[in-house]
């Protein structure tokens, strides 16, 4: 996600950081090149954070130059608008503290409890921890000692994909998305599942931890025009941002994700994201 603060000068002055794999392919690739196939990768192939150790590479100067097409005056006025209504969101989130999660039309995220029960999802958790140990050759991340497995279709995780209650929080998300093209491209009532790896954390682990990031492409917001007139209110400046519609499908139904086929990064809009947790 491209970060802008005071927007330009931010953008000449700090390179932007990128994974290993996806650096590597961004320089040998462009929009225009016919996409290569994608490379096997762990989840440390999408977070620059997982490997702190490899060189650090920054985007070529050919995004430097896309940023500055973008700009324009009203950007400043905007990012000053942004900041100031911030500085009340972020008192209002410090105060209540954990009680915002739940409070739908008032943050981000929420934590849908019970919708399976203990026991149930304990003998999921169980039986995956048994196939890991029947299937030594099962790859994943940390190497030395996994906890994010390369396992995307087995009966613990189909389970539950299929899991009834799962699949009502999933329309009941889904509704709050609309077209406003009117070409209902995006059927918007039907859950369907994007096969993801899993995780098992290890109690107390601070080493694995991924860094602040949105999902459903990087530079591709920016660089595919479909993807960034999303954006489209934001990007005019002034006050334009405040009548953004982060529910409108009919820009991201052909918007490309993917430019660069990077290792474990997703080609299709995925309209919301969320974890199963089992312990």
């Amino acid at each position: 996600m491209l970060t802008t603060a005071g927007p330009l000068r931010f953008a000449r002055r700090y390179g932007l950081q990128v994974g290993r794999n996806l650096y590597r392919t961004m320089m040998a690739s462009s929009p225009a090149s016919p996409r290569p196939q994608k490379g096997e990768g762990d989840i440390s192939a999408v977070f620059a954070s997982l490997r702190p150790d490899d060189p650090v590479n920054v985007f070529p100067p050919r995004f430097a130059e896309m940023k500055r097409a973008m700009w324009n005056d009203g950007l400043a006025q905007s990012w000053k608008e942004v900041l100031e209504a911030l500085e009340v969101e972020t008192a209002h989130i410090a105060e209540q503290g954990e009680r915002i999660i739940p409070q739908i039309p008032m943050a981000g995220c929420a934590v849908v409890k019970g919708a399976v029960p203990k026991e149930e999802a304990i003998s999921w958790k169980k039986d995956i921890q048994k196939y890991v140990a029947a299937n030594p050759g099962v790859k994943g991340f940390p190497a030395d000692n996994i906890q994010v497995f390369e396992l995307y279709n087995t009966r613990s995780q189909i389970r539950a994909r299929t899991h009834p209650s799962i699949l009502e929080t999933q329309r009941v998300l889904l509704s709050l998305w609309h077209d406003h093209s009117g070409a209902g491209e995006a059927r918007l009532d039907t859950p369907i599942s994007y096969f993801d790896r899993l995780r098992i954390r290890f109690a107390g682990d601070a080493k694995f931890a991924l860094g602040p990031h949105v999902d459903g492409g990087s530079i591709e917001r920016w660089e595919d025009l479909t993807y960034r007139s999303c954006f489209r209110n934001i990007l005019a400046g002034g006050s334009g941002w405040k009548t953004h519609d982060p529910y409108d499908a009919a820009p991201r139904v052909h918007a490309i994700q993917d430019l660069y086929s990077a290792p474990s990064q997703c080609s299709i809009f995925r309209p919301w994201q969320g974890w199963t947790v089992m312990s």
